[in-house]
This record gives structure tokens, sequence and C-alpha cells, in this order.
């Protein structure tokens, strides 16, 4: 498993090539530091939304099972004769 720190390189390495760079082409430490933080913004912003995304599809899915449990309750009566 890699670390942050290696996700983090082999992000902004993925990103440099596609522009037709390497990350081994920056050995400066200031740019090295400061594009590792950049993509650590980035990087921590999608997690964030991610993780709210999830959170709000399982709470529309909870209100969907509450509301089926409350319709059951309902019918449930008229099916049984009670």
């Amino acid at each position: 498993m890699k670390t942050a720190d290696e996700r983090i390189d082999a992000a902004l390495d993925s990103v440099l090539k596609a522009s037709g760079s390497a990350l081994k082409h920056y050995t400066m430490a200031k740019t090295l530091a400061d594009m590792r933080e950049a993509m650590r913004k980035v990087m921590a912003g999608s997690y964030i939304k991610g993780s709210n995304d999830n959170f709000e599809a399982m709470m529309k899915n909870v209100e969907i099972e509450r509301r089926v449990a409350s319709a059951r309750m309902r019918v449930r009566p008229v099916l049984t004769g009670d």
C-alpha cells in the first residue's frame, strides 16, 4: 500500500506526464514542496467531496427505507385483517 506522499507524487507525475514532463525533472525543494502542497489540497478536497456525496446517498437510502417500512406498516393491517 502506498503512503500518502507516494500517492501525491504519483498523481503529480501523472499530471506532469500528460503535459509532456515528469516529476523527476523537478529537483528544487521549494518547487516540489509547493507542487505537493497544491496536489494535497486537490486530493483532500476530492476526498471530502466524495465522503459528503457518500453520506448524502446513504441518508437518502435511509429515508427511502423509512418510507417503505412506514408504508408496509399501513398496508399490513389491511392484508391481515387486523
